[in-house]
């Protein structure tokens, strides 16, 4: 079992590899084999094509990604500096750590391979970080009450703000001199935040 995982890691390292210098489209499963220094036998326990290895790739990092906002969230004192962290984290954190974010760049429609079930299951996840960071600032009175049937919709539309300024910045890098600009971005953040305390 050990060697089993160990052969599965060292599969994902090699694909990894190979899709962040030549994309999705271009890496074959010879070159993987190759790669890792494993047969293409030994990839077929594991994956039924490079499209399997790319989406455990991306969830893997998706998940350390979650897992490294959620720790960040975690630090802070109140629902606000939380909501905050939670946006600011993931944007930050995404460019740096999905392999996502590399090869959508060039391969936008090719990467999303199984989209619908990655983007449910990330969806799952995100919601639920947003959804508890809202719900407690409702219970501790800093986020008003009044919002609270509309959990659901108003945590759905944060990650998709969140999601749609990490897509700008990936597919329009010239033009994204407003996203980096912390103060403009922060009043933006600041507007949203007061909306949900009226």
């Amino acid at each position: 079992m050990e060697n089993e995982s160990l052969s599965k890691s060292e599969i994902m390292k090699a694909a990894k590899e190979l899709f962040l210098e030549y994309g999705l489209i271009k890496t074959t499963i010879d070159e993987i084999a190759t790669t890792a220094r494993k047969s293409k036998a030994t990839i077929y326990q594991f994956f039924n094509n490079k499209e399997e290895i790319f989406v455990e790739i991306l969830m893997e990092d998706f998940r350390s990604l979650n897992d490294f906002v959620i720790s960040e969230v975690n630090k802070q004192r109140n629902s606000t500096a939380e909501l905050k962290t939670y946006v600011r984290t993931t944007i930050s954190e995404a460019k740096k750590r999905l392999l996502l974010y590399s090869l959508l760049k060039g391969e936008l429609k090719s990467c999303l391979i199984n989209h619908n079930k990655i983007r449910h299951d990330i969806d799952f996840c995100e919601k639920e970080v947003v959804k508890n960071i809202i719900y407690n600032g409702m219970q501790t009175g800093e986020f008003s009450k009044n919002y609270e049937p509309y959990l659901d919709h108003i945590a759905y539309y944060m990650i998709n703000f969140t999601r749609g300024i990490i897509l700008q910045l990936i597919l329009d890098e010239e033009s994204n001199t407003h996203l980096q600009d912390g103060i403009v971005f922060e009043v933006f953040l600041n507007m949203t935040i007061k909306g949900l305390k009226d």
